[in-house]
Formats: C-alpha cells, sequence, structure tokens
C-alpha cells in the first residue's frame, strides 16, 4: 500500500513538473506557437479543437469573432478579425488577439499571473506603460498596457485588487503605428517583449 501511494505521488508530481516546464510564454506578439496576424488556417493547426468562424454576410465588410478553446491544455479567449480586400474579393482573416488567465503562465521576463501590480511596474520600468482603471468592470479592477513600439502591438496586464489575473497579447496598433507583417524575419525579430 506504501509502495503505491509514492508510486502515484511521484506519477503526479511529474505530471505536474512536465506541465509547468511546457507551459507556453506569452509576449507582444505571440502565445507559445499562436502569433497575431496568423491565418485562421495556421491558428488551428496549433488549437486543440478547431474553430469555425461567423461568414461574412450582406454589406458586412468586416466581422470580429470571439472564441474560447484550448491550446496545449490552455483555455484561451482568441479574437479573430474577418474581413474583405478593398476591392470586396479576398476574405482575410487572421488572430487579433490572445487572452489567458491560466496560473502557469508567464512572460519571458518571468511576468506571471499573480504578480503584483507595483512589482511588475518596476520590472519593466524604462517601459511605455499605460495604466487604467478596468472600464470592463467594477472598483478595485485595473488594466496595465505594454506597448511594443517594434511591432506597435502591446501586452495587456490585467489586475483585481493589484494582483495580476490575466495576460492577453493583442495586435491593435498604437498610435498611428502601422506595420504590415509580410516577411516571417521581420515578424520573428520582433518577439522581444
Amino acid at each position: 500500500m506504501y509502495k503505491f501511494n509514492l508510486t502515484l505521488f511521484v506519477a503526479l508530481l511529474f505530471s505536474f513538473c512536465t506541465k509547468a516546464q511546457n507551459s507556453p510564454t506569452i509576449s507582444s506578439v505571440k502565445f507559445g506557437d499562436l502569433k497575431l496576424l496568423f491565418p485562421i488556417d495556421s491558428v488551428n493547426k496549433y488549437l486543440d479543437n478547431k474553430i469555425t468562424l461567423t461568414q461574412l454576410k450582406g454589406e458586412n465588410t468586416s466581422v470580429s469573432d470571439t472564441v474560447y478553446t484550448t491550446y496545449k491544455g490552455f483555455t484561451v479567449r482568441l479574437v479573430i478579425n474577418s474581413y474583405l480586400d478593398y476591392m470586396s474579393t479576398k476574405l482575410t482573416t487572421e488572430l487579433a488577439s490572445i487572452y489567458c488567465d491560466d496560473s502557469k503562465i508567464k512572460t519571458k521576463s518571468g511576468i506571471k499571473i499573480g504578480d503584483n501590480k507595483y512589482d511588475l511596474i518596476k520590472k519593466l520600468e524604462g517601459s511605455y506603460l499605460t495604466i487604467n482603471p478596468n472600464p470592463d468592470k467594477r472598483k478595485g479592477y485595473s488594466i496595465v498596457s505594454l506597448y511594443d513600439g517594434t511591432s506597435g502591438f502591446q501586452l495587456i496586464f490585467y489586475f483585481k485588487d493589484n494582483v495580476l489575473y490575466a495576460i492577453e497579447c493583442d495586435s491593435q496598433e498604437f498610435f498611428g503605428c502601422s506595420k504590415f507583417i509580410d516577411n516571417p524575419v521581420i515578424f520573428n525579430q520582433m518577439d522581444n517583449c
């Protein structure tokens, strides 16, 4: 009986450590293998469950879909933008945002769920940050946005009572910064947050 319990404990410990080691990191341009601006076919290659999107109908030339799915066992919220080009002939779908609140995720610099807002601000001193109350939530909720001047994208940190509870990478450009990512070499160089 004792031997069985020890074996079970070691197996559970190994399983936990393996998942922690395989936890994807999140940056301003990607979460693990999922990169912002990926087309939907590339996104689906990495998801545990494939997603389908709303079809453009009538006079709509663009639509955003918010989808909850799993990636490597982590629940993620993805925003996929679909739009027709200026001639309304070619449909483009691309990953616009990745949100995750799993306690095992972290950034390359080690920022993780559960961190204190003021420690995060100290760690990111010298970076372009904005700090705002979260308009979608009640008192005690706030957002810290880290802007990546290379990509024009942002990493958004969500706080409740000054404790980090979720991280999102978002392709929304800021201050009119416009980068078109056609060259994979340039895209890979942007992953520096």
